[in-house]
């Protein structure tokens, strides 16, 4: 019996340990610096009889890992320059991303680099023809509309270039995917150990009953949620979230209505569940949990640019286990007070 203590509180102290360790993965993923760098340029540009002779407006910068980088461009001052501003990635004498607009709000596709030295650069072009002289020079020759800028003029303009590149946050997420994968698999097996005293569950027929009801209404979720997002993503209203991140999402949901569902109606896993170690568990889970969330919300991984990030699966699996926490807390005061009766 004692050594059965001790491997519990041993595999108790495992999971705290690899939760905490997974929390300090979790923080360093989404700490990794995306960003390789961030240029801005804040002046006047003046234009003096059709010509631009200032300073060139560019940056060197480097990139040390191959991998998809998106390049993000923008330049929008409260007065329309008179001038129409190119944009051009080079490595060494070939440009490899471009772009051109009086007034831009933009950011590349993502695109492949390799290691090595970039220089990004803006040009002003000051007339019509330096403008399609400067596209015809790229992917093969360039076709405009035909319509022609008609606000080429001469001035002093206070115009502001920002430029950022980072990596693409597949990366990220193809990282963030297998930690959380290990952690998943690792955190069910402990917990399957602490469940169960045999190697074998055990159920009665009313349990068998519940646990087929949650798997079934489990799925039902899932495929109500996977068929409203396709219905979203075919209408164009699906921006509020990616896939990788919604898929994660859909999962915790039907995991949480199995999950809820069979607490609620006594379906546990088997008939010798420790009720008293799993609202442990649960506890140090839900503070770790807890505490990843607040970082997220902190350092704004919850919601940005129009969209839900990362950070928000750390809030939902927050508001899970806190519901499960609350549930055997339930349980358990329910089952302490029938036994005093």
């Amino acid at each position: 019996m004692e050594r059965q203590k001790n491997g519990t509180w041993v595999k108790i102290a495992v999971m705290v340990l690899l939760t905490a360790f997974f929390v300090v993965f979790v923080a360093a993923t989404l700490n990794f610096s995306m960003k390789v760098f961030t240029y801005n340029y804040n002046g006047p540009v003046e234009i003096a009889d059709g010509k631009y002779t200032g300073p060139a407006i560019g940056v060197d910068f480097t990139i040390k890992r191959k991998g998809k980088y998106v390049v993000s461009a923008k330049w929008w001052p409260e007065e329309e320059p008179g001038y129409i501003t190119g944009l051009q990635i080079k490595n060494g004498d070939e440009v490899i991303s471009w772009m051109t607009g009086n007034m831009v709000n933009a950011e590349f596709v993502p695109k492949e680099f390799e290691p090595g030295k970039y220089r990004a650069e803006f040009v002003i072009l000051t007339d019509d023809k330096a403008y399609r002289d400067f596209v015809a020079d790229y992917d093969g020759g360039y076709e405009t509309s035909g319509d022609v800028f008609e606000g080429y003029r001469d001035g002093v303009f206070d115009v502001t270039y920002s430029l950022q590149v980072e990596m693409s946050r597949s990366h990220q997420t193809i990282t963030f995917l297998a930690g959380c994968t290990v952690y998943g698999l690792l955190m069910g097996l402990l917990i399957f150990s602490l469940c169960y005293k045999g190697s074998r569950p055990e159920y009665d027929e009313r349990q068998k009953l519940v646990i087929g009801n949650g798997y079934k209404y489990a799925f039902y979720t899932l495929f109500a949620l996977m068929l409203i997002y396709s219905l979203l993503s075919y209408s164009g209203m699906s921006d509020f979230m990616s896939p990788a991140i919604f898929c994660e999402a859909a999962i915790i949901v039907g995991v949480a209505v199995f999950a809820i569902y069979t607490t609620v109606y006594d379906g546990y896993f088997a008939v010798n569940v420790m009720s008293g170690r799993m609202t442990g568990i649960f506890t140090v889970l839900f503070l770790l949990l807890l505490a990843a969330s607040v970082i997220n919300i902190v350092k704004g991984h919850i919601y940005a640019k129009g969209r839900f990030e990362i950070g928000v699966i750390f809030v939902l699996l927050t508001v899970v286990v806190g519901i499960l926490l609350t549930l055997f807390f339930v349980k358990r005061k329910t089952a302490t007070g029938e036994e005093e009766e």
